[in-house]
């Protein structure tokens, strides 16, 4: 819910975090939280994970952001520099810690910007899980040179039906593709007001296949 607070937010994700993977360590760092990426850290592995958010309906920064993927304008979004700047403190804030990403849609794309373009944050970042990338044609492609290490590391998770990361199959993205087959039903509240108010058909499909819980 985007009215909810900051600690709100921090508690309610930890709570899923302990249900999901009870005594595995995982803790939600609330100072490095916020409505742009999650943290979590885990001291008895010595591991760092950092999750880039997906798009948020209710920001006006973040369909702004969006829209900047469909020109291939990323390098110029507000939103992409600053997660890419975020990631970089964060990443230097813990210098000892084993790093990883993922992200879904938007932070899918945030994310995988800021890894090819800082080498600080390509060279700390062992393990990168896109989930339904935000890519578009007119993406700019990254350099040779570093599509080798990029791709050791990466892996892009995609539903088959889904439009939003269909671009990525052919814009020599440095990453493994894994595909997956759509779920067949959902429960997200706000896929299914989108859908009401669009009708269904294509529209109904194509948010059904972008969506993070086919991989929950």
């Amino acid at each position: 819910d985007g009215k909810e607070n900051h600690d709100s937010r921090v508690r309610k994700t930890q709570e899923y975090i302990d249900e999901k993977l009870p005594d595995k360590g995982w803790v939600v760092q609330p100072d490095d939280s916020d409505r742009h990426m999650t943290v979590y850290t885990n001291d008895e592995t010595n591991e760092l994970v950092l999750a880039h958010k997906g798009t948020n309906i209710r920001s006006f920064q973040d369909i702004q952001a969006d829209l900047m993927i469909a020109l291939g304008a990323e390098r110029k979004d507000k939103v992409f520099k600053l997660r890419k700047t975020k990631t970089e403190n964060i990443l230097k804030k813990y210098p000892d810690k084993i790093a990883s990403g993922s992200g879904h849609s938007l932070g899918s794309s945030t994310l995988y910007h800021a890894a090819v373009t800082s080498p600080y944050i390509e060279k700390r970042m062992q393990k990168i899980d896109l989930y339904n990338p935000g890519v578009s044609p007119l993406t700019e492609k990254i350099r040779p040179t570093k599509h080798k290490s990029m791709r050791r590391k990466t892996t892009i998770h995609r539903t088959t039906e889904d439009p939003v990361s269909a671009s990525s199959l052919f814009q020599g993205m440095a990453a493994k593709v894994k595909r997956y087959a759509t779920k067949e039903e959902h429960k997200s509240i706000p896929r299914r007001i989108l859908t009401h108010a669009l009708k269904y058909g294509f529209m109904e499909k194509a948010l059904k296949s972008h969506s993070i819980e086919n991989f929950i």
